[in-house]
């Protein structure tokens, strides 16, 4: 029996019979090739974003009937109700179960399941069906404690994902998924400001101005939901495999990359300085992060892990179980700072 990986014709790697781990395919394909594929699939669809961008400024202003934010709902929000706060969580954890667990009898991923669980529990359904009920479980200003909860739940989940992230097949591969990551946001980047043209006129506030509007279109056609990727790819049993670290690799940058657009759009919108003053910045400070994080955190925790297995077992003790908390913690706050989103400081 053949013990090592082989590869097809197409290049497409195989598992060593013996169950062994899957080997990154050689790439014999010329440099030019890759150039090309990404002149078609990103270069071309940016340009032809910024070329609607240039259109969008020959557009009629905004009828200005959209709905804008009310500034009193800070006020109105609630405080803390822990017997609400309870029982919210005491029917939403069965619901998503149920809804997850039909879900994955039909041979989808549980998240899905669990998705439509919040769509259920929410204004669209509940709300509308028993509005009464929708307000008792879900009284004004009482969600955002969920949204606290959650959040913290998803820093946590992506630092156990990105556990499973082997670096190896990401070097590998790092020229594809450069193009895979930048193809994947590209035309739908294109396609948000495609969309933009058509609904700028009636649905835009007065004050917001086209390229504002086509790049928060564009930014959310293009963002990843990462963490539903990262559910998905870790309920098939694939985030190890060099599929699931290629398409997390992916997802992580094309969402740095989208964030940094959103970035950008919030400071035109809020006039609150120079765009590519903001764009640099968060860009400067990202490679300051990953710096500091690769090359100083990471050789600090493997001297004391050498340290410490060569004095006694492999295993945490509740302080270093503490210190590792604490460090995904500051990791994910450095990264919100950078109006990265903190999933990817955890993730890092």
């Amino acid at each position: 029996m053949q013990s090592a990986s082989t590869h097809s014709e197409t290049g497409t790697p195989n598992h060593a019979s013996d169950g062994g781990d899957v080997i990154p395919p050689a790439d014999n394909r010329p440099v030019w090739s890759l150039k090309a594929t990404y002149a078609a699939m990103v270069i071309l669809p940016v340009a032809a974003f910024v070329w609607t961008l240039f259109l969008g400024r020959a557009l009629p202003e905004a009828l200005g009937v959209a709905a804008t934010t009310n500034a009193n709902i800070l006020t109105a929000q609630a405080g803390l109700k822990l017997p609400i706060f309870l029982t919210q969580i005491a029917i939403i954890i069965p619901t998503a179960r149920i809804f997850g667990a039909v879900m994955k009898r039909l041979g989808q991923p549980q998240v899905i399941g669990e998705m439509i669980a919040g769509l259920a529990l929410g204004p669209s359904l509940l709300g509308v069906l028993w509005p009464s009920g929708y307000d008792w479980l879900f009284p004004s200003g009482t969600v955002r404690f969920l949204n606290a909860l959650s959040q913290l739940g998803i820093v946590l989940f992506m630092f156990l994902v990105g556990l499973e992230l082997d670096l190896s097949n990401v070097r590998a591969r790092g020229r594809h998924i450069l193009v895979i990551s930048h193809a994947g946001m590209a035309w739908p980047l294109l396609g948000g400001g495609l969309l933009a043209l058509l609904l700028y006129r009636n649905y835009s506030t007065a004050s917001t101005s086209f390229i504002e509007f086509a790049l928060f279109f564009g930014c959310a056609m293009s963002v990843t939901a990462f963490p539903v990727l990262a559910r998905i790819l870790t309920e098939r049993g694939l985030a190890s495999t060099l599929l699931g670290n290629t398409a997390m690799a992916c997802a992580a940058i094309a969402d740095v990359t989208a964030w940094a657009l959103l970035a950008l759009s919030v400071s035109i919108e809020r006039g609150s300085g120079n765009a590519a003053t903001v764009l640099w910045q968060l860009i400067g400070g990202a490679i300051l992060f990953l710096g500091v994080m690769f090359f100083a955190v990471r050789r600090a925790l493997e001297f004391w892990w050498r340290k410490k297995i060569a004095r006694e077992t492999a295993e945490l003790s509740r302080n270093e179980f503490s210190v590792v908390l604490l460090l995904v913690l500051l990791s994910a706050l450095a990264t919100e700072l950078l109006n990265a989103h903190a999933i990817f400081g955890a993730f890092v």
